[in-house]
C-alpha cells in the first residue's frame, strides 16, 4: 500500500465513514485515491479526488494593490476553485445517466493556518481507459460499443445544454460490467453561460479545429474528439498522420500531426477499422463541422447499425446471406444488407446465389447509395417480389449487382477556412497547338488575311497567327496585318497567363496564382475581378493566420504576431489590387485576424512586464545578499521566480528571450539564501 500524504490524512475519516486505501494517480494539480467504507460486513469502494489551492504572499500583495481589504480576501480568492465547482455542478446535474461517471459527494475545506482550500470529490470507482488498455486491445465491435456509450453520455449532456470540450482517452472510464463512461468535466461549460477557457488548458491532440483556432464552436467539437479517440484505438494506438508501431514518435511528428489536422488535410483510414467503421469515424472527424454528424444521436445510430451488421456477419457467411435476404424482404435497412454482403466477401455472394435458387422469391434491386460529401445521401426501402418462373434472370441480376457493389468510405475533401471557388472557364478558348496552315498555291495575301479573321472568330489563335504571318509574307497591307498580329499575340499571351494562374490556383500555390493574375490584369483589366484572383488572397491570408495560431499555441509570440501581420497585409493587398471582392468576407476576416494579433500583443506585453519585474526583483535581491540581508534577499528572489512562473501561466510553452536560463539564475540565487 502506498503512503498516504498528509493533505488527505487530516480529513479522515472522509465524510465521517470513508478511509483512504491507496494513492492511484496524480497529476495536473490533483491526487486520486481509492477509498473504502465497511458497514455490516460489507466493503464499498469509491474514488476520491483531492485538489489543493494555496494563496501565496505574492497573491495577497497583488490583491492589496488593487484595493482588496483583508476581510474580503477569502471571497476574492474563491474564484481559484471556480473551475472545480463548475465540474461538481455539472456532474451533479448529470446524475442518473449510466454512461457518465457517477458523482457521489464533495466537500470544500478552508486550510488551517493559511489562506487556501482543499476540495474533495467522491465518485464511483472505475478504471481509466488508458489503464484498461495496458493488458488488452479493443477490436472493432468494442470500439463501436465505446462510441455508442459515449454518444449516450453526450446526448445526456446535450439535454442539459453542456459541451464537454475535453474528450480524450483519459476522460473515458470502464466499469466492471464493461460499460464505457465519460468523466473529466473540469473544462466543460454550459451553452448558455459565457466565459472563456484558456486555450492552453485543452489537449490539442484531440481538439476540434475550430476550438484550436479559437473560432466559434458548438457541441460538434465533442463528436470530433470522440472520433479521434476511436481513430486512435483502431490505428494501433496512434493518432492521424503519426508513424505506426514499431516506429518511434518524435516531437516533430506530433507537431506535424496536429498541424495537418488543423490545416484540413484528409485523414487516412485507421489501419484496423475496416472500410465500414472507418467511414463512420472519418465523418465524425471531418475538418468542417458542417460535414460531421449533426448530433451524438445520429452518430450512435450509425454505430449501432454497424455493430448489428458486424455481429450478424461474425457468425459466418450463411448469416451474412440471411441478413441480406431479410433486407430484401423488407425486414432491415438496405444499408445493412450492403454491409453484410460486403463483410461476407466472395463466398457470401456465391452462397447467396445458391440461396436465391432455392427460395426464388425475391429480387434485390439497387438503391441510391451514399455518394461523396458534395452529394446528398439517399436511402430507399424496397420490396420486389417476382414469380418463381424467372429464377435465371433474378440470379443474373442479383449477382451482377453484388459483384459490382463495393462499400467504400465517403471521400473527404480537404477543407480550408475559406471554401475554394471552382476555377471559372477562361474567357478565351485554350486550343491545342495546331500545325500552321501550309501555303496553298494560288492563294493571295488577302485570302490568308480573311482566313486569319475566320480563325480568330473561332478562337483558334495559333492558326490565326500563322495565317496573318503568311498574309504579311505575301505582301498584303502591312498596317492591317500587323494590327491583327499584335491582337492575336496579345490573346495568346492572355491564354498562357490565365492557364498558369488557374493551374497555380488549383494546386493551392496561391502566391504564384496572385502574381499570374496580376500580370493578366495589366493586359486586360477585366481579369482584376476574377473570383480566383480574390480568393487566392483570402486563402493565402488564411494560411498565415493558421500558422500564427499555431505559433501562439507553441509560445512563439513574435513569430505568431508576424504571421498575423502577413495575413492582414494580404487582405490589404487584395483590396488595393481588386475592385470587385467580397467585402463582407473581407471585413469578417480582418476583424478575426486583428483580434488574433491583439491577443498575442496583449500576451506579449504581460510577458515582457513579468520579465522586467523579475529582473528588478533579482537585482534588489542581489543587493540585499551582498549586504548580508539574506531574509530580504530570499523574498526578492522568490518574487523573481514567481514572476517567471507567471510567464509560463500566460504562455505555457514560452521559451524565448533566454527564459530557461534566467529561471536557472533566479532559482540558483534563491537556493543560496536557504
Amino acid at each position: 500500500m502506498k503512503e498516504v500524504v498528509s493533505a488527505i490524512e487530516r480529513y479522515q475519516p472522509l465524510w465521517g465513514f470513508w478511509r483512504v486505501e491507496e494513492l492511484i494517480g496524480q497529476g495536473g494539480g490533483c491526487e486520486v485515491y481509492r477509498a473504502y467504507k465497511e458497514e455490516w460486513g460489507k466493503r464499498y469502494i469509491s474514488t476520491v479526488k483531492l485538489m489543493s489551492f494555496s494563496i501565496g504572499k505574492s497573491d495577497i500583495k497583488e490583491a492589496q494593490d488593487i484595493g482588496i481589504d483583508e476581510a474580503s480576501m477569502p471571497e476574492y480568492f474563491k474564484s481559484m476553485v471556480g473551475s472545480i465547482l463548475n465540474e461538481i455542478e455539472l456532474m451533479y446535474k448529470l446524475r442518473g445517466n449510466s454512461n457518465i461517471v457517477i458523482y457521489e459527494d464533495h466537500a470544500i475545506y478552508q486550510k488551517k493556518g493559511e489562506l487556501g482550500w482543499d476540495v474533495l470529490i467522491r465518485m464511483e470507482f472505475l478504471q481509466p481507459l488508458p489503464d484498461f488498455l495496458i493488458s488488452r486491445e479493443l477490436g472493432k465491435s468494442e470500439v463501436a460499443k465505446l462510441g455508442i456509450d459515449i454518444c449516450k453520455a453526450l446526448e445526456a449532456c446535450g439535454r442539459e445544454g453542456i459541451i464537454h470540450r475535453d474528450i480524450k482517452d483519459s476522460s473515458i472510464y470502464v466499469s466492471t460490467k464493461g460499460e464505457f463512461k465519460l468523466g473529466g468535466f473540469s473544462l466543460a461549460k454550459e451553452l448558455l453561460k459565457g466565459g472563456r477557457t484558456a486555450l492552453a488548458q485543452f489537449n490539442p491532440l484531440y481538439m476540434a479545429p475550430e476550438l484550436y483556432k479559437e473560432q466559434s464552436y458548438d457541441s460538434s467539437v465533442d463528436i470530433y474528439s470522440l472520433g479521434i479517440v476511436m481513430y486512435k484505438l483502431l490505428n494501433r494506438g496512434r493518432l492521424p498522420f503519426l508513424p505506426l508501431p514499431p516506429d518511434n514518435i518524435t516531437v516533430d511528428d506530433t507537431e506535424k500531426s496536429i498541424a495537418g489536422r488543423m490545416a484540413g488535410e484528409e485523414l487516412p483510414l485507421p489501419v484496423d477499422a475496416g472500410e465500414n467503421l472507418g467511414a463512420i469515424i472519418l465523418k465524425a472527424c471531418s475538418y468542417d463541422k458542417k460535414d460531421r454528424y449533426k448530433s451524438p444521436n445520429e452518430l450512435r445510430q450509425k454505430l449501432e447499425r454497424f455493430l448489428k451488421a458486424d455481429a450478424r456477419s461474425a457468425k459466418g457467411d450463411g448469416l451474412a446471406i440471411n441478413s441480406t435476404a431479410e433486407c430484401a424482404a423488407g425486414k432491415a435497412d438496405y444499408e445493412e444488407a450492403q454491409i453484410a454482403v460486403d463483410k461476407g466477401g466472395a463466398d457470401a455472394r456465391a452462397a447467396y446465389a445458391q440461396e436465391l435458387e432455392k427460395i426464388a422469391v425475391v429480387e434485390l434491386v439497387a438503391s441510391i447509395d451514399k455518394m461523396n460529401n458534395a452529394k446528398k445521401r439517399a436511402r430507399k426501402r424496397f420490396i420486389v417480389s417476382v414469380a418463381t418462373g424467372i429464377i435465371a434472370m433474378t440470379l443474373a441480376f442479383t449477382l451482377a449487382f453484388i459483384n459490382a457493389y463495393e462499400f467504400k468510405p465517403p471521400i473527404k475533401e480537404t477543407a480550408t477556412d475559406i471554401i475554394k471557388i471552382t476555377p471559372l472557364p477562361t474567357t478565351t478558348t485554350t486550343t491545342t497547338p495546331a500545325l500552321a496552315p501550309q501555303p496553298v498555291m494560288g492563294k493571295s495575301g488577302e485570302e490568308y488575311f480573311k482566313m486569319g479573321l475566320g480563325y480568330m472568330k473561332s478562337k483558334q489563335y495559333g492558326l490565326a497567327l500563322s495565317a496573318f504571318e503568311e498574309s504579311k509574307r505575301l505582301g498584303y497591307e502591312s498596317g492591317k496585318v500587323d494590327s491583327q498580329i499584335k491582337t492575336v499575340r496579345n490573346y495568346l499571351k492572355v491564354q498562357k497567363l490565365y492557364k498558369e494562374a488557374t493551374d497555380y490556383y488549383v494546386r493551392n500555390d496561391y502566391e504564384r496564382a496572385i502574381t499570374a493574375f496580376a500580370e493578366l490584369a495589366k493586359i486586360d483589366a477585366g481579369y482584376s475581378s476574377s473570383a480566383q484572383y480574390a480568393d487566392s488572397f483570402f486563402q493565402l491570408a488564411g494560411k498565415h493566420n493558421l500558422l500564427g495560431v499555431q505559433y501562439f499555441n507553441e509560445g512563439k509570440l513574435e513569430q505568431g504576431e508576424n504571421e498575423f501581420d502577413k495575413a492582414l497585409n494580404k487582405l490589404e493587398s487584395m483590396k488595393a489590387c481588386i475592385s470587385n471582392y467580397d467585402q463582407e468576407q473581407y471585413s469578417k476576416l480582418k476583424t478575426a485576424y486583428l483580434g488574433n494579433k491583439n491577443r498575442i500583443l496583449e500576451k506579449a506585453e504581460k510577458v515582457y512586464e513579468c520579465f522586467k519585474l523579475a529582473d528588478e526583483c533579482n537585482k534588489t535581491g542581489v543587493n540585499y545578499f551582498s549586504q548580508g540581508k539574506y531574509d530580504k534577499a530570499k523574498l526578492e528572489f522568490e518574487k523573481a521566480v514567481k514572476y517567471m512562473d507567471e510567464i509560463r501561466l500566460l504562455v505555457p510553452k514560452y521559451s524565448a528571450n533566454g527564459y530557461d536560463g534566467l529561471v536557472q539564475i533566479y532559482e540558483g540565487n534563491l537556493r543560496r539564501t536557504e
